[in-house]
């Protein structure tokens, strides 16, 4: 397994600017992909918060066991260093493997299962994982059961 920070790095101030930014995406992409919610609960209700935010460092060996981030609306990866071969994270459900890449922020539904397949060589990937909308989730829950 790979070695991982503390699960809250979002509140760190040394995370903040990061924080945002992959905030400020997130705010986009519900926009571009997800207009009829945005437009029906406006930004407040949609934009949803940094609930979760840490960091994973993979060396040769290393990998991630399938699961999903429920019951958080949004997941994501923030890859920030990909020195290293292998490693794809792979949607079994979807069909679908990615490659990541150096500067790639991938965002996919938090009842999404994933895995990460093991990392091969020296070197090492250096990644920001994070997990949002939770009270936004919640929120809509709350409406629906009124």
């Amino acid at each position: 397994f790979a070695n991982r920070t503390h699960w809250r790095l979002q509140e760190n101030l040394n995370f903040k600017k990061i924080t945002n930014i992959l905030e400020s995406i997130l705010l986009q992409m519900i926009k571009e992909f997800y207009p009829y919610q945005y437009n029906r609960f406006g930004e407040e209700a949609v934009n949803p918060k940094i609930d979760e935010l840490w960091g994973i460092l993979y060396k040769d060996g290393d990998f991630a066991r399938s699961h999903c981030h429920y019951p958080y609306l949004w997941s994501g990866v923030f890859y920030i260093r990909t020195d290293k071969a292998g490693g794809n994270i792979v949607f079994p459900n979807i069909p679908k493997e990615i490659t990541p890449k150096q500067g790639l922020v991938l965002i996919f539904p938090g009842s999404t299962h994933h895995y990460v397949n093991r990392m091969i060589g020296d070197g090492e990937r250096i990644v920001l994982a994070f997990n949002a909308g939770r009270e936004v989730s919640m929120s809509l829950v709350r409406e629906y059961e009124e």
